[in-house]
């Protein structure tokens, strides 16, 4: 086991058990030593000299205040015609048992022998299961008012470890749907895993909004709305990718969008998780696209 794992999952196991209020925390390797960053709700400061003494000796710690973490309130879909081309980034929702029961946006698109795949968030199209539209003709996945598909896998979501918010739509050949990226977007087959600082984007309806990285570590997020099972509460997303937001990036609607770099080599990085719930501090949780992928069983496949 390497230094870095090894060092994270004691952190994971023993320091971080002594805190209630933490909404994620990293690690990273700076100036000859560990940095944990811990992302709190609250920032307690009195009893942060009470924890530390049960750091390794080897780590230094810093205190970030976070609002908590949940899945996006989700905007409502628009219920206009869509063009035959479905860009990603457009808005997708599901219809099923009662009614609408999700919506967020068109992650990406992957390409295997069964045919094409929409994916987006596991809260967007799924609800671990809950809401799986296998029902009545007109239950399935939406773009506009055109229903593109019906059958769905989903990465099923787990209190704690190595997981991804994701899920996955087989387009209907007969729905005409011809994938397509924003404009100015250059399609780039390769999942990227970002260093700190890298800039990154989304298209949010057609316009590019920005963010910077953050860091890479272990992020609580809520799913305790009325449509998913609400057993799960907090839900733990190891290796997630955490974004500083500028205005629109975080906006409601963008479950399960596509986040890519900003340079031109538009590498892209994951799916839009949840955000935090402080308006101040303006955070996104996103799913590394590899790791997406693997979940759904469509790895190593043509992303288009």
């Amino acid at each position: 086991m390497s230094e870095y794992q090894d060092l994270y999952e004691t952190l994971e196991r023993q320091f971080m058990d002594l805190m209630t209020d933490w909404v994620g925390f990293s690690l990273a390797w700076k100036q000859d030593k560990w940095l944990l960053t811990i992302y709190e709700e609250r920032t307690i400061a009195l009893f942060h000299p009470l924890l530390e003494p049960f750091l390794p000796r080897e780590v230094t710690v810093r205190y970030v205040p976070m609002g908590r973490l949940s899945s996006p309130k989700l905007r409502p879909p628009e219920t206009v015609g869509l063009a035959p081309s479905a860009v990603i980034g457009s808005p997708v929702y599901v219809v099923g048992a009662q009614g609408r029961l999700g919506h967020g946006s068109i992650g990406a698109y992957v390409k295997t022998h069964d045919g094409v795949w929409l994916v987006s968030a596991n809260h967007v199209l799924a609800r671990n299961g809950r809401c799986l539209p296998l029902g009545d003709r007109e239950h399935g996945v939406y773009l506009g008012s055109k229903r593109v598909g019906r059958t769905v896998i989903f990465k099923e979501l787990e209190l704690h470890g190595k997981q991804t918010d994701s899920a996955a739509c087989l387009l209907d050949p007969a729905a005409g749907i011809v994938p397509a990226w924003p404009a100015g977007w250059i399609p780039n087959p390769t999942p990227h895993t970002p260093a700190p600082e890298t800039r990154v984007k989304i298209s949010v309806d057609g316009v590019d909004r920005f963010g910077t990285v953050e860091a890479i570590g272990l992020f609580r997020v809520s799913m305790e709305d009325a449509d998913f099972p609400g057993a799960l509460g907090q839900v733990q997303f190891a290796g997630s990718i955490l974004v500083r937001a500028e205005e629109g990036f975080d906006q409601p609607g963008n479950s399960g969008g596509l986040v890519v770099t900003a340079d031109d080599k538009g590498h892209p990085i994951g799916l839009i998780t949840g955000h935090s719930s402080d308006r101040g501090t303006r955070y996104v949780v996103v799913s590394p696209l590899a790791q997406v992928l693997a979940d759904l069983r469509l790895p190593g496949q043509l992303l288009i």
